[in-house]
């Protein structure tokens, strides 16, 4: 259907197929969002494929049927799968005689860019963002078409995933008879939509704490920065707390989900948790103070990625709009203090 645009958001936890169509007048209407759980993937990357098939058959499916379009192909959002960045720098010779760059030429530096890249057989380049141009060395420039000059230069910001992981990715929606249309690194469409204008002009992080990882996208000036993957999430947290109430894993995110908090002191010394109120085989009760005790440390090694990962960004205590937080785990009381 012309016009219309798909998208499917692959998470450890959860599958979402989105379907929109866009107007003559450009404005853009959601027919349709579709969530189902997700099978097969396991901390941000596929261990069985034909689950996973299963699983994008039954978002799409209940997409299909609520928008009234044939889905067949999507542009896929993913996180995790070994994402990381580096910088590039890419130059050219300004080819038109009177100087003036034009589109041509911002096509040309950054394929330059891309080709002094480092290669690596195992890794696929997903995303390429210039970070900013410079003209005859004066730099600081975001959009140098029209500008008049003889050399330009690029730093562009490479965004590359695991080769294998994306294959694996490619498999499953092969079996589910699904093209995939183009890649695109969850948290960088996420901020299109959470972040605004003036957040990323100022400096801010987003971090999108999920099931299985937590990735992330720094913005100053207006420009991304960095971004990543941090191989832990919410499924570390159950599996944590499985090991401190000595319980099962299904168990232990069931009592994450009721009574999961971050700060100790929000439970009373007197507070505890009946297991038996989640599965009958077991009548032990712990300290409400301990399951805390056992999601903020998980939580702090996270935030300690993270602060790395800004460090490495040189953008550690220097971002005045702060860290916006997204994700499924990061909806557990008392992460903002």
């Amino acid at each position: 259907m012309r016009g219309v645009s798909i998208g499917i958001d692959v998470g450890t936890n959860s599958i979402t197929t989105a379907v929109a169509k866009t107007d003559k007048a450009g404005k853009m209407r959601l027919l349709a969002v579709a969530k189902s759980p997700s099978r097969g993937v396991r901390r941000g990357t596929v261990n069985d494929s034909g689950e996973l098939a299963l699983a994008l058959k039954a978002s799409v499916a209940e997409a299909s049927k609520t928008s009234g379009v044939r889905i067949r192909s999507a542009v896929v959002g993913f996180s995790g799968a070994g994402v990381a960045s580096s910088i590039s720098r890419g130059v050219i010779a300004v080819s038109r005689a009177d100087g003036e760059i034009t589109a041509e030429d911002i096509k040309r530096v950054m394929q330059a860019a891309e080709a002094l890249s480092p290669k690596n057989p195992n890794r696929e380049i997903i995303h390429m963002i210039p970070r900013g141009y410079r003209v005859d060395h004066e730099g600081g420039i975001k959009d140098p078409v029209g500008m008049v000059g003889m050399r330009l230069e690029v730093d562009a910001l490479i965004i590359d995933a695991s080769k294998h992981a994306l294959q694996n990715l490619v498999k499953a929606f092969e079996a589910a008879e699904i093209e995939v249309e183009d890649w695109l690194f969850s948290p960088i469409a996420a901020s299109e939509v959470v972040l605004s204008p003036r957040q990323k002009e100022l400096g801010v992080m987003l971090l999108d704490i999920g099931g299985g990882t937590t990735d992330y996208a720094i913005f100053e000036e207006g420009e991304l920065v960095d971004a990543g993957s941090i191989p832990l999430g919410g499924e570390h947290i159950s599996h944590d707390i499985a090991l401190g109430l000595k319980t099962h894993v299904d168990v232990a995110e069931a009592v994450k989900l009721r009574y999961g908090h971050i700060v100790p002191d929000a439970f009373a010394k007197r507070d505890v948790i009946p297991l038996a109120e989640f599965t009958e085989d077991d009548t032990s009760e712990y300290s409400g103070r301990q399951l805390a005790e056992i999601i903020q440390a998980r939580m702090a090694d996270i935030f300690e990625l993270a602060y790395k990962a800004l460090n490495r960004a040189g953008a550690a205590n220097r971002l005045p709009a702060g860290i916006v937080l997204i994700g499924g785990s990061s909806l557990l009381p008392g992460l903002r203090e």
